[in-house]
């Protein structure tokens, strides 16, 4: 009886994996969908550049790309360590936060990285799911799944 049971089990846990791997795949239309599942998306396919912005970028063509962009505005410019955090309005609820690192000594981005601020648990959950699903079809399941 022990080994139906672990059957049964193996072949739930294979639905629900292929459920959600299908699910992921099946995007809903451009216009219908948040702004965040686009630009997670956009990192998925190029982890090399966030919004165009890369290590090494000159920081004169970083300031020419970003010197008046609409929905972001400059919340902090830290100039003794060297960074400028951007926010987006919110979609969704969801609020992004995208910082870039300057390294002034050679005039370079060294570094960038975007934030999510959810307003809920629920919003978290599926901003998560997504993006674990999204990077999962691009480079491989690496790590077990909370639910298998």
């Amino acid at each position: 009886m022990k080994p139906i049971k672990s059957l049964l089990l193996l072949a739930l846990c294979m639905m629900l994996l292929t459920g959600s791997a299908l699910a992921a795949k099946k995007n809903p239309p451009p216009q219908s969908r948040p702004s965040w599942m686009a630009d997670i998306e956009a990192i998925a396919q190029h982890p090399e550049k966030i919004y165009e912005v890369y290590n090494g970028m000159p920081l004169s063509d970083f300031y020419a790309t970003w010197q008046n962009l609409p929905d972001w505005k400059i919340v902090e410019n830290d100039t003794v360590h060297s960074w400028i955090v951007f926010e987006r309005e919110p979609s969704d609820g969801i609020v992004q936060h995208f910082t870039v690192y300057l390294n002034k000594q050679f005039h370079v981005v060294s570094g960038a990285s975007l934030q999510f601020d959810c307003p809920d648990e629920k919003i978290t959950k599926r901003l998560y799911n997504y993006s674990r699903n999204v990077f999962s079809l691009h480079y491989g399941n690496i790590g077990e799944q909370d639910f298998c």
